[in-house]
This record gives C-alpha cells, structure tokens and sequence, in this order.
C-alpha cells in the first residue's frame, strides 16, 4: 500500500522522466538513422562537431546555475552530437547487429527497470551503493583505456563486456530506485540524463559484442 501511494505521489515526476528520456532516444535515433541514410550529409556535420561540442559546454561554464530550460536544450544537444558520434563509430555496422543490440537494450532496461521498482517496493533504498558503482564505473574505464595498448584476447573481451553489462544494469535498478526515492534531490532532467547513459551505454556494448562474434 505504501508503495501504491508513493506511486501515485511521484506519477507526475516519473512520467516527466520518461517522457524527456523518449525525446532524447528519439534524437538520437533519428539523427542518427537520417545520417546512415545519408553520408554526405554527414560529412558536412563533421565539419561542425567541434562547435557543437564546445558551445553546450560554454553555456554550462556560463551558468553557475542552469535552468531547467537552458539544461533541457544542453540535454538535447547531447543527444544530438551522441547520434552524430553513434555513426562514426557505427556507419559500417550491419541492420542485424544493430536490431539484436536495441532489442537486447530495451530487455535489459525492462528487465532491470523492474527489479528497481521491486526493491523500491520493498523500502529499500540503494543509494548506499551509489559511490560502490561510481567506483566500479571509473576502474572500468581505467581497464578499457589500458587494454587499448595491449593485446586482447576474445575471452578477456567477453569477460570485459559481461562486467560492463552487469554494471550498466545495476545502474538501471539503482536510478529507478532512486528515481522513486522521496529523498531524491535530482531534478527530472537529471533522472532521465542517467537513464539515458545507461541506455547508450548497454547498445554500444551490445553493438561491441555483436562485432565482436563476427570479427
């Protein structure tokens, strides 16, 4: 009952989230997929990138406090430039790895969405575990960076992935725990941000496992 009423209380937030969190899938989707479809186009985006992404930062500096508005717009600027990089690093990749790592995000991302509420419903709140997986995400990132100078073994690579996965997915149930956590000081725009990286983060890393099998 608790749990029902807490729902209820925060309908208005979570809906906000997930709404903006649509908006900016959906810029980077289209972004991107319009890109893929064209690539001259592309190669004249590239020639602005530098700019778009200097300027969000600029506008951050600028403001020792964002508004929610000018925090929306640098949110979907981020998007933009995400769906510009995505077909860098992706133009090459085939329909079908592509299909198999959305579907595979979206299950993760249901999935794990669930057992976040599962554990909210139960009044337990994660934010214990918020500096252990900022911790974990930094000494994952040091590995990569590392591993980028050495050979790497197709078994060490799956080992890498499986942690990324397990990590970017306990990130899902902790920013839903959160999300719903009636001591959150995050506004909407910063709860659908963190959905959003973990999002971005699971395709990639699906997409890096799909290549993966065929290299």
């Amino acid at each position: 009952m608790a749990f029902g009423k807490l729902l209820i209380q925060r309908k208005n937030f979570i809906a906000q989230v997930y709404l903006i969190l649509t908006i900016q899938i959906a810029i980077t989707f289209v972004v991107a997929k319009f890109l893929r479809d064209n690539q001259g186009v592309y190669s004249i985006a590239m020639r602005f990138f530098i700019p778009l992404l200097i300027i969000p930062f600029l506008i951050l500096f600028a403001f020792p406090y964002v508004p929610p508005g000018i925090k929306f717009i640098l949110f979907c600027a981020f998007s933009f430039i995400l769906g510009i990089l995505s077909i860098g690093a992706n133009k090459y990749v085939s329909e079908e790895i592509i299909e198999v790592a959305l579907l595979s995000t979206v299950g993760v991302f249901l999935g794990m969405t669930v057992v976040g509420l599962g554990i909210a419903s139960m009044d337990i709140d994660l934010s214990f575990i918020g500096f252990i997986l900022l911790v974990a995400l930094l000494g994952l990132v040091i590995v990569r960076i590392v591993l980028l100078f050495m050979p790497v073994s197709s078994q060490t690579y799956a080992n890498i992935a499986t942690i990324s996965i397990v990590l970017f997915s306990i990130f899902v149930s902790y920013d839903t725990n959160r999300m719903l956590n009636k001591n959150n000081t995050l506004d909407v725009i910063d709860n659908a941000m963190s959905f959003y990286l973990d999002i971005e983060n699971l395709f990639v890393i699906f997409v890096d496992i799909g290549l993966n099998r065929i290299n």
